[in-house]
């Protein structure tokens, strides 16, 4: 893996300032093995390397053809590398990734992202022809941010390098007020714009050209739907676990140790599970690392269906798999106020979910300690392969009218839930109803939707709600379920893959590992795409594909439950 970053400049004025901001920033702020660089008149492109891989020692980025007049940087750690050597006629193995990705760049032009697989972004500039090329992968997993302006473009992984050397950039007053007006924990609206005017991040599955004034955007990748054909519960669940279990194998490639978040949630547990399997072949251990109460007495506290601490379901899962080596960590109480300038400096933008971070950076620093260099989350797993809510799936048979359908399994849920089933079916009519009025006639995005009682009321009447939500795929609702419709639209939310990607990339570089999340891989994406609606609540069991899937690979104390959370 890498930090890429560079600018095309018209003049070589600033190009000498421009290339010594760059590269100190990225000394100062991030853990690289390597840093490369080319600087020729008015060009400059930059790598710093991190040795993820046996392979990535190798690495050479940037490259610089004068036969080719091409200039070329990634950050790049590819999944399909044997696909791609056998394409490309190439035999060495010890080829780094940045390597196989030039020459596919090199055999396809921009049609290369068609035949990658893994986290990456790509920065190509075509000097006869005067073009930009920067790209990211079908989720944005590896942020890249770039700023077009009258001599030329400056792009960069981290935000800082482009404002140390644009100090004319302003901030971008209007995606801040998105921050103080989005709903709940939502910290953004736009999926391509920043906290900076003119500053533009690369979304999930697209491309970008820019040569001269002319900048275009195009989207190459969306979740596809299989050629699967599953018809029988039996047929999707052997599908999701083929998949998924390549969907974790893929992650695993390092010369390092593999650590991972653990908690006694589904996501992780699962990741854990299949990763400790296939890690245990190669005679490996898997390093997990868990948040535990500083305060013991918290723990006394009871919530319904809530679990404070989770240690006690978590050393089930470890009995299973005894390759993994186990970290309950806690800060030492440390806080986040504590914390705050430390996070700021790594995260570059407005964040809400700050609670989590001093411990998280506490695993990721554990991690990169016991020498892990791949660290593994599930986060997207509630969009993927834990998604399921019961009240979805019935009210998708209620709206296309299968009634016999949702009779049949809101009782099959209610047998095993031991809930009243003329009480449910009343609920369920009722709710149901809400949520056709809700999509018949959304809630109107205006001042009183806003529900932070600090803001200025003069922003809030100023604000172009209609303006700044008119990209929304998913329309604000009050409690209003998922149709299969709907689900799609939040499975593939770009807005929220480029944030979390932004997230992942900047605690993978300020700690010396890259984070990965097999829950988001393109191929599950896809896969929870494809499949019929109802096997994700399949005979009234909320939750079904990772329930059935993963019941010989995971305790029945994580599994069973189906009113069982953990506070993070």
């Amino acid at each position: 893996m890498s930090a890429i970053w560079g600018t095309v400049q018209k003049t070589t004025s600033q190009l000498e300032t421009a290339f010594f901001q760059m590269k100190n920033t990225y000394d100062e702020s991030c853990i690289l093995d390597r840093i490369n660089e080319y600087q020729n008149k008015n060009l400059l492109f930059g790598c710093g390397i991190q040795y993820i891989t046996r392979e990535s020692r190798c690495e050479c980025l940037p490259i610089h053809s004068t036969d080719n007049q091409l200039l070329f940087t990634a950050d790049c750690l590819l999944d399909n590398r044997d696909d791609l050597m056998k394409e490309l006629h190439i035999t060495d193995s010890n080829t780094p990734d940045g390597t196989l990705l030039y020459h596919a760049y090199l055999k396809w032009g921009k049609n290369c992202v068609h035949h990658l697989h893994g986290i990456y972004s790509i920065a190509a500039y075509d000097i006869a022809s005067d073009m930009l090329f920067l790209a990211t992968d079908p989720t944005a997993s590896r942020c890249l941010y770039y700023y077009p302006h009258k001599g030329g473009c400056t792009f960069s992984t981290l935000l800082a390098p482009i404002l140390n050397v644009h100090n004319e950039i302003k901030k971008n007053e209007l995606y801040l007020e998105d921050f103080l007006i989005a709903p709940g924990l939502r910290p953004n609206l736009s999926a391509t714009e920043t906290p900076y005017e003119g500053v533009y991040k690369l979304e999930a599955g697209t491309y970008v050209t820019i040569s001269g004034s002319k900048k275009e955007v195009h989207r190459y990748w969306s979740p596809k739907t299989l050629p699967l054909h599953i018809k029988t519960a039996t047929q999707c669940k052997d599908q999701f676990l083929s998949i998924f279990l390549k969907c974790v194998q893929r992650t695993l490639r390092t010369d390092g140790e593999v650590g991972l978040a653990l908690s006694s949630g589904f996501d992780s547990s699962a990741v854990a599970a299949l990763a400790a399997k296939e890690l245990q072949k190669a005679s490996k251990s898997l390093y997990s690392y868990t948040y535990v109460p500083y305060h013991e007495g918290v723990c006394d506290v009871k919530m319904d269906h809530f679990v404070i601490n989770e240690k006690e379901s978590i050393q089930k899962t470890l009995a299973m798999y005894p390759n993994i080596k186990p970290h309950f960590l806690n800060t030492n109480g440390k806080d986040f106020y504590q914390s705050l300038d430390e996070m700021l400096a790594i995260i570059e933008i407005p964040f809400k979910a700050f609670v989590n971070l001093p411990s998280l950076q506490e695993l990721y620093q554990s991690a990169r300690k016991d020498q892990c260099k791949v660290f593994l989350t599930g986060q997207y797993g509630n969009a993927t392969i834990s998604y399921g809510d019961i009240d979805n799936v019935l009210y998708d048979m209620y709206s296309k009218h299968h009634y016999v359908s949702y009779l049949r399994t809101l009782n099959q849920y209610c047998k095993k839930a031991k809930e009243s089933r003329k009480m449910a079916l009343r609920g369920c009519n009722q709710y149901f109803r809400h949520t056709d009025a809700v999509y018949r006639n959304p809630t109107p995005i205006s001042e009183e939707f806003v529900s932070n009682p600090y803001l200025n009321k003069e922003l809030i009447h100023a604000y172009p709600y209609k303006e700044r939500f008119a990209n929304e795929k998913l329309p604000i609702m009050d409690r209003a379920a998922l149709s299969k419709e709907k689900y799609e639209s939040y499975l593939y939310f770009t807005s929220a893959l480029t944030y979390i990607g932004e997230f992942e990339t900047k605690f993978g570089l300020a700690n010396g590992i890259v984070l990965r999340d097999p829950t988001r891989d393109p191929d599950i994406i896809s896969f929870c795409h494809t499949i019929p609606y109802k096997f994700f609540a399949y005979k009234g069991t909320p939750r079904w594909l990772i329930r059935e899937g993963m019941k010989e690979y995971l305790p029945k104390e994580i599994i069973a439950p189906f009113l069982r959370y953990g506070v993070q």
